[in-house]
């Protein structure tokens, strides 16, 4: 779901955005300013319920403000072209996680041109993908923003840096895996990888404790539950080329509407497991389909839906079944039956930057069977289930 601003009447250009984020002991307390090039009389936001509000100013002057659930709106008595936004909440002592998914500051619409700046003061070293330029942050959408607490960088279990084809690994990182060349593991796979993306990666691998899942791409940055460090060549070889992979597929090309988690999540996964083949051949990827093959047997039943209409909010074994299992199975049978190969894949991800970087389920089967010459209706009633067609 995106939150956008709104405002009343017209849209209205934000140019500059600035943010204080200071963490001192168990509290978070952000003051958030925006300066409008033009004047307003109202404005409503969306801001996540966990902070409570304590002041809310426009040119400077305190107004009054009301509040239902996510939604703040405000009202001045005359027009004003500055708001400034001070809240806070508690979190745990040397806690410090802003991360995607939760309304931490008032949001923009996609499309505004904004700049945000943002000054961070913690008493915990953090990690955040915000530029970093003479100790201050920029970034151009908040929605992505992360700020996370980390171990210094000298004492990070995992630090790799990738930036186009150059790795850097650090120390800790390289005796976490031992014998294993991960250098070597990471460029190999990054041949694979711009096999089909062309646009540079700068990217950071690091670990964080208590992520809840083990591991997440946010824009730039990838953060790895500590828990991951136990078992670093499962990481590697089950987490890490996936998570790469949403760099383009997710965070640069955006999926949308019915059926968006088989191309982000199934798509992304069988991408990793073409790369896999090429590293360890027929008989490791055989393997793997079985396993694949076993989610699906194992999870399917009493689930009565398609993956064309899976919901993040369904229970897992539903997205492991669909998503994991059959999704990824769905994506194989397009290669054996020939419909797609590696020369269409990189034409379809190629013409996703022509589609805006937008892509609907229905807008990448019409490219497939365009790039295929194939007619591609019984798969998709067979595979993967209704599609939101324009009338």
């Amino acid at each position: 779901m995106i939150h956008n601003l709104q405002i009343p009447e017209r849209e209205v250009l934000l140019p500059e955005i600035r943010i204080s984020v200071i963490c001192r002991a168990a509290l978070l307390a952000i003051t958030y300013e925006a300066v409008f090039k033009e004047s307003l009389a109202a404005m409503e936001f969306m801001l996540d319920s966990s902070y409570t509000i304590h002041l809310i100013c426009v040119d400077a002057e305190e107004v009054y403000f009301e509040r239902t659930g996510l939604q703040v709106r405000i009202k001045a008595l005359r027009l004003f072209n500055k708001v400034s936004v001070s809240y806070s909440k508690i979190q745990g002592d040397n806690f410090l996680r802003l991360l995607p998914g939760s309304i931490h500051f008032p949001s923009i619409s996609p499309g505004l041109n904004y700049n945000a700046y943002l000054s961070i003061k913690s008493d915990v070293p953090f990690v955040t993908n915000a530029e970093e330029v003479c100790g201050k942050y920029t970034i151009n959408d908040l929605s992505r923003l992360v700020i996370a607490d980390c171990n210094a960088p000298n004492e990070r279990k995992l630090n790799i840096e990738i930036s186009g084809r150059s790795v850097s690994v650090s120390e800790p990182t390289l005796s976490l895996f031992g014998r294993a060349d991960l250098a070597g593991e990471l460029s190999q796979f990054l041949d694979f990888y711009y096999s089909l993306f062309g646009r540079p990666l700068e990217c950071r691998i690091v670990d964080i404790e208590n992520l809840q899942v083990n591991a997440i791409s946010c824009k730039n940055l990838i953060l790895v539950d500590g828990c991951m460090c136990a078992k670093p060549l499962v990481f590697l070889y089950k987490y890490l080329f996936h998570e790469i992979i949403h760099q383009e597929l997710g965070l640069t090309t955006v999926f949308v509407g019915r059926g968006r988690h088989w191309l982000l999540e199934s798509l992304t996964e069988y991408l990793q497991l073409c790369y896999l083949k090429t590293r360890f051949g027929e008989a490791f990827f055989d393997r793997q389909l079985q396993y694949y093959k076993n989610l699906y047997e194992a999870n399917i039943a009493g689930t009565n839906t398609t993956i064309s209409e899976f919901e993040p909010h369904m229970e897992e074994q539903t997205f492991l079944a669909l998503i994991c299992g059959k999704g990824v199975l769905a994506f194989n049978l397009l290669f054996q039956l020939k419909i797609i190969n590696m020369t269409i894949l990189k034409q379809l991800i190629d013409s996703f930057d022509d589609c805006g970087q937008v892509v609907s389920l229905e807008l990448f089967i019409d490219l497939l069977g365009q790039y295929a010459g194939r007619e591609l209706s019984g798969f998709v009633s067979e595979w993967i289930g209704p599609i939101d067609r324009r009338e």
